[in-house]
């Protein structure tokens, strides 16, 4: 028996076991057989004490489909012989306050398992807040909606990362901890997570493990391989300081921890400015949101810890059209992370430099990543990651395109397009003549203008005028100014400052200023 990440390839259906540490086994378990009656060629065995999960092994099965006993309980106590303890939780309400944040796009059909877990995990001082990605079909089914410690909120808005920032916004706890729906929380999950930022309390994130909840079909062994889920059993620290010299650090992110498991303070949250809505799963890049949070973490000087003893299970899907779309989708995600911090990124030399080993990594097949799948993996899969890989730039690009797009639309108050404004200026004294705007680039009109109002060279303010494809007629402007300004326009010329005043010549620069400039950008004029 060995580690996954160690032995040689096993195959499914594997067993998988939830063993005490601290209470070896005094028989040969029998594994028994799968829900369509396969026998189990094997075990995986996640070993835990106290709710923690201290490693994992596999135990091959013989032909009556027993594993040994003795060989579980002599790795069983190698594990315990390393185990890494984190500063223990109180497990009440002076713990920080963990809101746990889960998209949902399926109506919920899985959720309420995610949340049962997490709210029965022990920790008192919890939330989950649980965000309905698709809310036009209606609302979320979920038995758990009575409890009082779940939030639920809408986000029309497709994709994960939009999800998981509505949810972020809704939260109320000092900790964000952004799971899925797909997952059960070990008992230990939350408990682990607070300690690891108690005994890092410089740490802005800490990630955990994350764990097969089934390994019943080929496919789910494969995801399990393929996804690099494995971080190991050792507790690690990353950040930026003392690996300067290392070019290929942040962006081999997948060493800091996976989606499915991200903890952080709601401080590097905010600072971070969330997920980057044109990355995740939902959008047209379909991944990187987690590597590309990862990456600015480490670039913005925040620390890192990857705690193992806090785990989730992860619900791997058991058909093949399903892995095949998961292997594209990682390599979509991965090249448009790279694209977007060569965009945009803080260190464009830094990642230029890191090039030619990420090449090596995603290529060669004795890196680290491509061991790891097993000469059994199918290479038809990973060509379909290549093509991924190699379309990631492109899709980047198009999902930064829609995601400007929903940002000037949301600039609106009221969620419609941002609409042009013609400015002008009207001086009374010349007669109000009909006003004419010229087509927009689009070959469209402009259905609204600003016009600064003078008499003799003195700014008395700004109508705001509704046009017809356009144009607007003299007497439907006369009226709107006399509507808008008639206090002004009521006074005695003698109380308005000269045309020729300095003020005067200030306030009307002013008064062009803010048609033209908006001072919060938040709330244009349409």
């Amino acid at each position: 028996m060995a580690a996954m990440q160690d032995q040689s390839q096993p195959t499914a259906p594997l067993a998988v076991l939830f063993e005490d540490a601290a209470r070896p086994y005094g028989e040969d378990p029998l594994l028994g057989a799968t829900a369509d009656g396969r026998r189990y060629r094997g075990a995986f065995v996640i070993a835990t004490r106290e709710g923690r999960v201290l490693g994992t092994m596999i135990a091959t099965a013989d032909d009556d489909g027993r594993v040994s006993a003795s060989e579980i309980n002599a790795q069983l106590s190698a594990l315990l012989a390393h185990e890494h303890k984190p500063p223990p939780s109180n497990g009440n309400a002076h713990d920080p306050k963990i809101s746990v944040i889960i998209c949902v796009t399926d109506g919920g059909l899985r959720a309420d398992r995610a949340i049962e877990s997490i709210l029965g995990g022990g920790y008192a001082n919890a939330e989950v807040v649980v965000v309905n990605n698709r809310p036009q079909n209606g609302p979320l089914p979920l038995a758990t909606a009575a409890d009082p410690r779940v939030k639920l909120v809408d986000q029309p808005q497709a994709g994960l990362s939009a999800a998981r920032n509505c949810g972020a916004r809704a939260a109320s706890g000092e900790i964000l901890l952004f799971t899925d729906d797909d997952v059960v929380a070990m008992p230990g999950l939350l408990a682990a997570a607070a300690g690891a930022f108690a005994e890092h309390p410089d740490a802005s994130c800490v990630t955990g493990r994350i764990l097969p909840l089934r390994l019943d079909t080929e496919t789910q062994l494969q995801i399990e391989r393929f996804a690099g889920f494995s971080k190991g059993f050792d507790q690690a620290v990353f950040e930026l300081a003392g690996n300067e010299d290392d070019h290929t650090f942040p962006y081999a992110a997948g060493q800091f921890g996976s989606g499915a498991h991200i903890a952080l303070t709601r401080a590097a949250f905010d600072a971070m400015g969330g997920f980057d809505e044109a990355l995740g799963t939902g959008t047209p890049a379909r991944g990187g949101e987690d590597t590309d949070l990862f990456i600015r973490l480490m670039l913005g000087g925040h620390k890192l810890v990857y705690e193992p003893s806090s785990a989730v299970l992860h619900d791997h899907p058991d058909q093949h059209e399903q892995l095949a779309s998961t292997v594209f989708n990682y390599g979509v995600g991965t090249t448009a992370v790279a694209a977007k911090q060569l965009i945009t990124g803080s260190n464009r030399l830094r990642l230029l430099r890191a090039i030619p080993a990420g090449l090596a990594i995603a290529l060669s097949p004795s890196s680290a990543k491509n061991a790891r799948k097993g000469d059994a993996f199918p290479l038809p899969l990973t060509l379909r990651e290549l093509l991924g890989m190699a379309l990631g730039p492109l899709m980047y690009l198009k999902s930064e395109r829609a995601r400007r797009a929903r940002s000037i639309e949301q600039l609106s108050n009221d969620g419609k397009p941002f609409t042009p404004v013609f400015v002008c200026e009207l001086e009374l004294t010349q007669g109000i003549a009909a006003i004419e705007s010229p087509p927009l680039e689009d070959g469209s009109r402009f259905t609204q203008a600003d016009a600064l109002v003078r008499r003799a060279g003195t700014p008395l303010g700004i109508a705001t005028l509704e046009l017809i494809d356009g144009q607007l007629a003299a007497p439907e402007i006369d009226a709107a100014i006399k509507s808008q300004l008639g206090e002004v326009l009521a006074l005695e010329p003698a109380r308005l400052p000269a045309a020729d005043d300095a003020q005067a010549q200030a306030d009307r620069m002013n008064l062009l200023t803010h048609v033209r400039c908006p001072p919060d950008a938040g709330e244009p004029r349409r």
